[in-house]
């Protein structure tokens, strides 16, 4: 079960990247931050609800030759991008 009255936080990384053949050229974003998670007690008829969000998160963007390196230069969410650190709901039902 999910403890009580304490917020969960997570380290979090997703990236996505599309290339092209046969020349190794590739697009690639990447976001980072802390995801932190805590049962939403609001409404009682909802008890398998999580509050989530996304914070101190950076991306790196990349567009260009590939290359087997894995440097990464991450930057701060631009402003338009900070809608991605606003909380959010989820709610399990039957098992999802």
């Amino acid at each position: 079960p999910f403890p009580r009255n304490r917020t969960l936080v997570y380290n979090y990384h997703a990236q996505v990247e599309a290339g092209t053949l046969p020349e190794s050229y590739a697009s690639r974003f990447d976001i980072s931050g802390e995801f932190y998670v805590k049962q939403d007690t609001y409404d009682v008829n909802h008890l398998n609800a999580f509050a989530g969000a996304l914070k101190n998160a950076k991306i790196s963007i990349y567009n260009g030759q590939s290359t087997n390196e894995s440097t990464k230069i991450y930057t701060p969410l631009p402003l338009a991008a900070r809608v991605l650190e606003n909380p959010f709901l989820i709610v399990y039902k039957d098992g999802y």
